[in-house]
């Protein structure tokens, strides 16, 4: 993405703004925390109370609009010379009661991978399984780390980490399906394995990695995994398996599955 023209937002991963694949220097850390604010409700005006509510709440109201102005001025300054239709004040821009930041969804490395999930999903329903695997294969590769790993312990990106990271696991969740869909089932047993172990109450990777194993000839492995599953759901989370997936391992049992 950062070898693109143009301007690009990056927060699938370390904050970055990148300009025709070169990254910009965007200040320092509360800068770049407002830049993140504004990126979590792009073309959405973000009032100023929010904005230094959670980056200045141990600061007087009249301090904190001081920093917040500084910031501002400081952000328009990295994104002075990004531009050519839009000047800086209307990439971000003052707007009551407080400020926008304008970004198209080609710019922005969030807008683009819900764009392609999206798309991915529709193909995958449709049995396009080819173009499924591509679109979900590029939505996937836009992730280098966790989403705004800078403020990863920032209560102001809580929320918006976590949808990323759901957004995350879907799109795997899709992909494999696609995969799978495709016969490629000895490829990903053991990142799906590693999946299971990390997200055991994610089902349908469960289901992924049983079928893998099982359309790899490792049926035993297949009702392994699932024993395995089933015992940890139940001593960490008072939990047992959805029906369809004991239906599944017994139909494995039996060699029943296609």
């Amino acid at each position: 993405m950062a070898s693109l023209s143009g301007l690009h937002f990056r927060a699938l991963g370390t904050l970055e703004v990148y300009l025709d694949g070169t990254p910009l220097a965007m200040g320092k850390r509360r800068t770049r925390a407002v830049l993140a604010m504004l990126l979590m409700s792009a073309n959405e005006i973000v009032p100023s109370d929010r904005l230094t509510d959670h980056l200045w709440p141990d600061v007087d109201t009249k301090s904190a609009r001081h920093s917040l102005h500084v910031a501002i001025s400081d952000l328009r300054h990295c994104l002075a010379h990004t531009d050519g239709a839009l000047a800086r004040e209307r990439r971000l821009a003052t707007v009551a009661p407080g400020y926008m930041l304008r970004v198209a969804p080609d710019e922005f490395d969030v807008s683009i991978a819900e764009r392609l999930a999206r798309e991915g999903s529709r193909a995958l329903a449709s049995d396009d399984h080819q173009r499924a695997d591509r679109l979900l294969t590029e939505a996937s590769s836009l992730w280098h780390g966790s989403p705004y790993a800078d403020f990863m312990y920032e209560e102001f990106a809580a929320g918006e980490i976590r949808r990323l990271n759901e957004l995350e696991l879907t799109i795997i969740e899709d992909l494999m399906a696609a995969e799978l869909a495709l016969g490629r089932h000895h490829e990903h047993i053991a990142k799906l394995e590693e999946l299971v172990d990390r997200e055991p109450t994610r089902e349908r990777l469960l289901r992924q990695l049983m079928l893998a194993l099982y359309r790899s000839e490792r049926a035993a492995d297949a009702i392994a995994a699932f024993e395995r599953a089933r015992s940890r759901l139940a001593a960490d989370y008072d939990m047992e398996p959805e029906p369809e997936l004991v239906a599944l391992a017994g139909r494995i049992r039996s060699h029943g599955v296609r």
